[in-house]
């Protein structure tokens, strides 16, 4: 009577162990397909976060290269502003300033 109890325990058991490839999901039993479709897996996860990561690298490099453009032009207008007295320039060149200003804030 306990054989046939121990074989029922272990039989269902056995049935509700699944093949893994990913140790982390549990199962007793080791897949070798399941393993190479997981490493597959893992792979494309990888490489869609290197190009991820590859854009936002260059979206930031333009974005650097763009804030450093518009402070040069920044330090230009008020250079240009602190060397003239013509107050219609002055008016010019602080809404540039102002514009430019706007701009990096929002960068």
């Amino acid at each position: 009577m306990n054989r046939i109890f121990l074989t029922i325990i272990v039989a269902a058991s056995v049935s509700s162990c699944t093949l893994t490839g990913d140790p982390t999901q549990g199962g007793i039993f080791w897949s070798p397909s399941k393993a190479a479709e997981r490493q597959a897996q893992l792979l494309t996860e990888l490489s869609n976060k290197q190009l991820t990561a590859s854009s936002l690298e260059s979206n930031t490099t333009s974005l650097l290269s763009r804030k450093n453009k518009l402070n040069k032009e920044l330090n230009t207008l008020k250079a240009k502003r602190n060397n003239t007295n013509d107050n219609k320039d002055i008016n010019e060149l602080n809404a540039a300033i102002d514009a430019l200003e706007a701009e990096l804030n929002n960068m």
